[in-house]
């Protein structure tokens, strides 16, 4: 037998990397392009409102804050409407997204189980692992609240179609909606959160405010820039709270996106703080 058959066959292209992620990415500089060249006061408020739609209140409220950790009360109707938002995003379905971050991410953080620790390289981390993931990794065992809600089943069963039926309906309205408003801030929201990621759980990088048993670290920019997802290891030490900040010039945007539709407040499972470490921003 010849050493070619020893070598490990490369895995094959995980569905929703060639349904979502790829187009998204091969459209995203087309309609760069077109922003740039017919930028207009109007086209760059639909890049934020989409923008704050989709990874905001989608990525970092809804699938996040919310459906992730549970992390404040708010109506079922919002919820409803921050689900939907966060399935532009690009990035699966809540069930798939709660199911990743519930059962591989934090229980195991940067273990072997934790599917997009830099531990398995940095392309791993940052892409690798949505382009060759193995389905049967992913169980919904961790979500099962999730799966009594027929809402969040029918987006689950049908994402690929609503994904795309309704950013080909928003530019058939007008270009500038579907391409600034839905596809740019998909693409945008996409390399945040691979950003948080990689860069989010590299020691050499950041600063930490809480010597805990994973990686994590807080990276300022993708605080700043990240709706305060970049407050990481703020947010893995206290994983059921819904802000991040700690320091007082740790701004958390989301916390104050939060503010108006929840309920009242409600941190969940308490976590036991660690003891603080000295910081020194990088």
């Amino acid at each position: 037998m010849s050493e070619q058959n020893h070598q490990p066959r490369t895995p094959p292209l995980a569905p929703h990397f060639l349904k979502i992620f790829l187009p998204i990415n091969l459209l995203a500089p087309f309609a760069l392009y077109l922003f740039i060249a017919n930028f207009s006061w109007m086209n760059l408020l639909i890049l934020i409102i989409g923008w704050l739609c989709i990874g905001g209140y989608g990525i970092a409220v809804g699938y996040h804050r919310l459906l992730s950790h549970k992390a404040f009360l708010t109506p079922k109707w919002v919820e409803r409407v921050l689900t939907f938002f966060g399935l532009f995003a690009g990035q699966g379905s809540s069930l798939f997204w709660v199911a990743v971050h519930r059962g591989l991410h934090h229980p195991y953080a940067d273990t072997e189980k934790d599917l997009h620790s830099p531990i398995h390289g940095n392309f791993m981390a940052y892409v690798g692992w949505q382009m060759y993931l193995n389905p049967s990794k992913v169980t919904f065992k961790q979500c099962r609240d999730l799966l009594q809600d027929p809402y969040q089943v029918f987006l689950h069963k049908h994402y690929n179609k609503i994904f795309w039926t309704v950013i080909v309906l928003a530019t058939l309205i007008d270009w500038r909606l579907g391409l600034f408003g839905f596809v740019l801030p998909s693409f945008i929201s996409m390399h945040t959160e691979n950003c948080v990621d990689l860069f989010c759980h590299k020691r050499n990088l950041g600063y930490r405010n809480y010597d805990i048993n994973d990686n994590s670290t807080n990276i300022w920019w993708l605080g700043y820039f990240g709706f305060g997802q970049g407050w990481h290891n703020n947010h893995h030490n206290r994983p059921y709270t819904h802000y991040y900040s700690e320091k007082w010039w740790e701004l958390d945007l989301t916390r104050l996106m939060i503010w108006p539709i929840k309920l009242r407040k409600k941190s969940g499972a308490p976590a036991k703080p660690a003891p603080a470490v000295q910081t020194q921003t990088t």
